[in-house]
């Protein structure tokens, strides 16, 4: 049986501290900054290319998981391009966050896919990029024409001259034009109003990957194929911090197919020809590891005991709290003796149950090269833990980005990543790494366990005077992004997100975070703090409208802005059928605003019409515009999440 020379501290330093170092800013030493200029393409600037034929390629710098990104960034970049949306694709940019990084304050410039942010983070960058590859055409046409700039325009992958009727395609313009020494200065100033929009907001525009996924052509990261390919399992240690002991390999090494048992930092890995053969020893070699967990923090987490602890945690005044978001003095509030109002709220672990397994294929070169196949929300993250592991420079780490089924902030930990690169780095062969489902569960990075405590005091008139959000979990940031956690003094970004108010008219109110140290790899989870934050939000304000039998809306909403975005909110929904009851709601998250009104039959047996939401998501400056043409769905206990035609983003039909 082979051994892997692998430390536990190294292990661990690829995969954690690593992952958000990278990821949240830096350059990537590899990059190749500038293509060859041949007589069939033209690449203005990183964001876009276009081909002789007419094909125009928008280099999209997010993961593609079912958002709709692959739609949505080309979308945007289209719009101020003018392309003819029929001749847009996307293709996956490399891992590069000095060209394509995001510049929303999560990031910081970083390149990563989560927290819903890639809409909001790129709608400018891509705009700007669409605006500058437009003007180098514009420009190129009319050199040719010898005409003034002025005197052209644009519409559907068109160059015009009105004035002489002539007319070139963005394809026949890319087989002679000429990149300018210097490209051309576009400032938001010059991107179309909202109203000059030909393809944001239609809703008729479908999403671009539908057909492929529908009839199988979409390749996802478990679809790769490497020939001399070998497959590996991994039998992973069951808690953060446990290391496999005494392994007793032999039964293991006598299923057919199966080539090494190569004992890991992490758990045991089982290498064999076949996905059956590394499965089936994986179950025979179960019981024959034992665990060391005497490193283990989480080997004494008891979920019953932990939760008397945060119980406690979230009512000591002297548990020691950052505060995270806070406006005026709530503690002059409580203090002026108003009626107060308490509530506290539970979330629990929270496991991403992705569709994909989580897989990764790796190939090492002699030279310690090595190409990584993989569906990633952090590409920086899997080049740095590669160059780690390898002792190598990140211009020799490849990564090829994979369509993902199922991502939920899942893949931005590279854990996947490093077992491979480990395993392929030992059998000298390439590797295709895929978890069962039993093993993602054990090496889960869930979102936290949150306890939060609400409380609200109300002045003479029964306004909100004073709001007190304390939130009791471990925090994320600690896990996901130690840089930023240290540089911060201990603040949850990732986790406290979503507690502010900037969108209700409390005058005065803090919320703030009390840290646990359980011992569990908690990640982000789709939406991150947000969905637990803001449901705790949402239901404590209701609970304060029903105690004061007033609606919910207005229950925070008394100033006149407010009382506006309340009624724009509400006049967005036609008027149900007579008969049928109405409930609209609201919530602002990142810079897009969601609406969403329920509606149902006044008797839950009625059949004529089911329960049914309507969602609608706007950005500032967009237009409001639905989901999609037919806009009502049937409600289910588990909501899901719409493609937006306002944003081309996601809007979410539920609280959580």
């Amino acid at each position: 049986m082979e051994t892997v020379q692998t430390t536990r501290r190294g292990f661990l330093a690829a995969t954690g501290g690593l992952t958000f170092s990278v990821v949240l800013g830096g350059g990537f030493a590899g990059e190749a900054e500038a293509q060859a200029a041949d007589a069939t393409r033209l690449q203005p600037n990183a964001f876009v290319v276009i081909g002789a034929d007419d094909t125009v390629t928008v280099i999209t710098p997010t993961a593609e998981m079912g958002q709709g990104t692959l739609t949505a960034l080309p979308l945007i970049l289209a719009e101020e391009l003018d392309a003819d949306w029929s001749k847009v694709k996307a293709e996956f940019a490399p891992p590069n966050p000095r060209l394509y990084g995001n510049p929303h304050p999560l990031l910081n410039g970083g390149q990563a896919s989560l927290a819903s942010i890639a809409v909001p983070g790129y709608f400018t960058p891509l705009r700007i990029a669409g605006a500058q590859a437009r003007v180098v055409l514009m420009q190129a046409a009319a050199a040719k024409w010898g005409v003034p700039v002025a005197e052209v325009s644009t519409n559907a992958g068109k160059v015009l001259h009105a004035r002489t009727g002539q007319q070139l395609t963005y394809g026949e313009i890319a087989r002679f034009a000429q990149l300018p020494a210097e490209l051309p200065k576009i400032t938001p100033a010059d991107l179309k109003k909202p109203e000059q929009y030909r393809l944001i907001g239609r809703t008729e525009i479908g999403r671009s990957d539908v057909r492929s996924k529908v009839n199988g052509q979409a390749k996802y990261g478990i679809d790769v194929q490497v020939p001399g390919m070998v497959y590996a399992a991994v039998l992973e240690s069951p808690m953060e911090g446990a290391k496999p002991t005494n392994v007793n390999a032999a039964d293991a090494m006598a299923v057919p197919g199966v080539t090494h048992v190569l004992p890991l930092p992490f758990g045991v890995a089982i290498v064999g020809n076949t996905v059956e053969a590394t499965r089936a020893a994986r179950h025979v070699l179960q019981p024959k590891v034992g665990w060391d967990t005497s490193g283990a923090t989480a080997a004494k987490f008891d979920s019953h005991k932990a939760k008397e602890e945060y119980a406690r945690a979230g009512q000591d005044g002297n548990a020691k709290a950052l505060d995270a978001y806070k406006r005026g003095d709530a503690a002059k509030a409580f203090g002026d003796g108003g009626k107060v109002l308490e509530a506290t709220y539970w979330s629990e672990h929270t496991y991403h149950a992705q569709m994909e397994p989580m897989n990764c294929t790796v190939s090492v070169g002699a030279d310690g090269s090595a190409d990584i196949w993989v569906g990633t929300q952090a590409p920086m993250g899997v080049v740095a833990v590669a160059t780690n592991i390898l002792k190598t420079t990140p211009d020799k780490i490849r990564v090829h980005q994979q369509l993902i089924g199922g991502g939920y902030g899942r893949r931005i930990s590279p854990d996947i990543v490093a077992q491979a690169v480990i395993i392929a780095n030992a059998v000298k062969k390439p590797v295709k790494l895929i978890l069962s489902r039993e093993d993602d569960m054990a090496a889960a990075r869930p979102r936290p366990m949150t306890h939060h405590v609400m409380r609200a005091t109300l002045d003479a008139e029964g306004r909100i005077a004073g709001w007190r959000h304390r939130i009791v979990a471990e925090n994320v940031d600690a896990v996901a992004a130690p840089p930023r956690f240290q540089a911060t003094g201990g603040k949850d970004y990732i986790g406290w997100n979503g507690a502010d108010l900037p969108h209700y008219a409390i005058p005065n109110y803090v919320a703030e975070g009390v840290r646990e140290i359980r011992g569990m790899r908690v990640q982000p989870f789709r939406g991150i703090g947000a969905g637990h934050n803001k449901f705790a939000i949402e239901c404590f304000l209701d609970e304060i409208a029903a105690s004061r039998k007033v609606d919910p809306l207005s229950c925070a909403w008394p100033s006149p802005a407010r009382t506006r975005a309340r009624r724009k909110c509400c006049a967005r929904w036609r008027a149900c059928p007579a008969g049928v009851a109405s409930a609209p709601a609201a919530a602002w998250a990142w810079p897009s605003r969601t609406t969403t009104a329920a509606s149902r039959p006044p008797s839950p047996r009625s059949r004529w019409m089911p329960p049914a939401a309507r969602s609608r998501c706007t950005t500032t400056g967009s237009p409001p515009t639905p989901a999609w043409r037919s806009s009502r769905r049937t409600c289910s206990p588990s909501w899901k999440a719409r493609w937006c035609g306002a944003c081309r983003s996601r809007c979410w039909s539920s609280s959580t």
